[in-house]
């Protein structure tokens, strides 16, 4: 399974070889310098890149970003963690990468904005309360990934 990043785990490791590209700050190794997406830090951003490398966006990642209006997740990314974009209101639509696996607990909690979410099949996990305030969701028009 994926590795699991919560937080920005890395926040204490003044050694740790951290990369930027687009505003974001990233983690990963030699051969690929931009596997874990940690966190952007410009919350005025309308639109945020995200690495076409990326593997994994942490939780928390990119939270309480109010004027980010679309969000296209790479198909490299296989899994979005807990959190990790709360709070983006005006968040509308989200198109996912085709190797998505994981969607963590939380992750779009608060984007009440949101009208569209093509949810690829390669899903497997949809963590709890994902989508909890996306008006769909809440009426039961989001089915169950099996």
């Amino acid at each position: 399974g994926p590795c699991v990043l919560e937080g920005n785990p890395f926040c204490d490791c003044p050694k740790m070889n951290l990369t930027s590209y687009e505003g974001g700050i990233y983690a990963g190794s030699r051969t690929n310098p931009y596997a874990f997406l940690l966190e952007v830090t410009n919350k005025d951003l309308a639109q945020v890149a995200i690495h076409a490398n990326t593997q994994n966006i942490a939780g928390n990642a990119i939270w309480g970003f109010g004027n980010i209006t679309e969000l296209t997740i790479p198909d490299s990314v296989q899994y979005i963690g807990p959190f990790a974009f709360v709070c983006c209101t005006a968040l509308k639509s989200v198109s996912f990468g085709d190797d998505l696996k994981e969607i963590g607990r939380y992750a779009f909690y608060g984007c009440a904005a949101l009208t569209s979410v093509d949810i690829p099949g390669t899903v497997e996990i949809i963590g709890e309360h994902a989508y909890r305030d996306w008006m769909p969701y809440q009426r039961g028009f989001v089915h169950e990934v099996e």
